[in-house]
């Protein structure tokens, strides 16, 4: 999970800097129930990422000289229970503390979509002053959460340009409206949360939420309740329709597929990363909704 976030400008000023409350440092495990538990166990580090000054003085030393040395710039940084993962232009730093069992490609998509996000909100001009100072950018902290469920569009966009052999992917909330990132309702309303398909794609993404919604409904009455995580359908042509139910944060991915006798391994690893990094997401935006602090 995402312990810390820290923005920095190009001279190693401290734009932005958000740390997560111990409530929000989780670990995901699964039950017997197939369902994921949430647990807070203390910080990795033995410390919550209380000076963000040090780090910044730290971490832009460290960027320096590597840029002069080697002319490269450092994406990532791995330790035994941590993962730093940096996304850099000439203007600022964006820089994502998490747990060592996320990917290093997590990291550096929020890092990225943190990076993107604050230089689309505050003004090339407003960056460029000699005079910077945090409390300048402390509205951002409004666009975090955003921001870091927007991973999913970017993996799901990702899955289907990588992959030739999908037609669409299809992220189905089941709790809440879509709109603004905002995934927790008391309501129980189904909506696309994003859809990405192919140019030469016919699908009907309206159809095919009617078919999840029944499908769902019908499986709860006729298994009493116990989930199916996964189910698959195909017809003559090899075409299919892939149901990866995602438990934990009531969402589900629906990936329809040319022809499922051509997957390669390659593709279902895709898949499999796919359905890990939206999970992960979305676990984290219903974890740090109203448990986060400046």
């Amino acid at each position: 999970m995402i312990h810390s976030i820290l923005i920095l400008s190009s001279t190693g000023v401290v734009l932005f800097h958000k740390s997560f409350t111990s409530a929000s440092y989780n670990d995901i495990s699964r039950s017997g129930t197939g369902r994921l538990t949430v647990s807070a166990p203390p910080s990795p580090t033995g410390h919550s990422f209380k000076t963000p000054t040090q780090l910044a003085g730290l971490f832009t030393a460290m960027l320096k000289f590597t840029s002069t040395k080697t002319s490269l710039s450092v994406s990532s940084i791995s330790m035994s229970h941590l993962n730093v993962c940096i996304a850099s232009n000439y203007l600022i730093n964006s820089i994502v503390f998490c747990d060592a069992n996320d990917t290093i490609e997590f990291g550096l998509i929020a890092a990225k979509e943190l990076m993107f996000s604050f230089c689309r909100i505050f003004q090339l001009s407003q960056l460029s002053l000699t005079a910077l100072q945090s409390e300048q950018f402390s509205s951002f902290s409004s666009s975090v959460l955003p921001t870091i469920i927007n991973v999913c569009r970017v993996v799901i966009d990702k899955l289907l340009l990588n992959s030739k052999q999908i037609n669409s992917v299809m992220l189905v909330n089941l709790s809440s409206s879509s709109s603004e990132g905002h995934l927790i309702s008391s309501n129980d309303s189904e909506s696309i949360f994003h859809s990405s398909q192919s140019s030469n794609s016919e699908i009907d993404r309206l159809s095919l939420l009617a078919f999840h919604r029944t499908l769902i409904q019908q499986s709860n009455e006729l298994l009493n309740n116990n989930y199916i995580n996964r189910i698959t359908f195909k017809n003559w042509k090899s075409e299919s329709i892939r149901l990866i139910r995602l438990i934990s944060v009531r969402a589900s991915l629906i990936i329809c597929i040319k022809n499922d006798s051509q997957i390669d391994d390659n593709c279902r690893y895709e898949i499999e990363k796919c359905r890990l990094i939206c999970e992960k997401v979305l676990l984290i935006a219903q974890n740090l909704q109203g448990n986060t602090r400046l």
